[in-house]
């Protein structure tokens, strides 16, 4: 248990630098991960950039105040971080990972992108 919140607090105190790399431009940032490499910290990633996010709708709300519309405040509150599964563990690693595989080798097709447009 300890470790699940250690990770996922990496996760979250990820959020300030990735927020810069991205620009704050959550409208063409998709977020995603390698399954079951740092799963855990991602979603402590994600948990972080939502409350950065909500602080931030918040804020335009409050600073907008009553001049928005109920159609511009439905869209300020419908927008969210977006996260995909993008790629899943293909079938013939999983099998040589099981079977002891000589670590090092270099593997082909070791994960296989889910054809998506995002």
């Amino acid at each position: 248990m300890i470790f699940i919140v250690n990770a996922k607090k990496l996760g979250e105190l990820l959020v300030p630098e990735i927020i810069k790399a991205i620009d704050d431009d959550f409208d063409n940032t998709v977020f995603s991960f390698i399954p079951n490499t740092a799963e855990v910290a991602y979603f402590g990633m994600l948990q972080g950039l939502e409350d950065h996010f909500n602080h931030k709708k918040a804020a335009i709300i409050l600073e907008k105040g009553s001049t928005l519309t109920k159609e511009e405040v439905d869209r300020i509150l419908s927008k969210r971080v977006r996260s995909e599964k993008v790629a899943i563990k293909d079938i013939k690693l999983r099998t040589f990972i099981s079977q002891g595989g000589i670590p090092g080798t270099t593997l082909q097709l070791m994960y296989t992108m889910l054809p998506m447009a995002l």
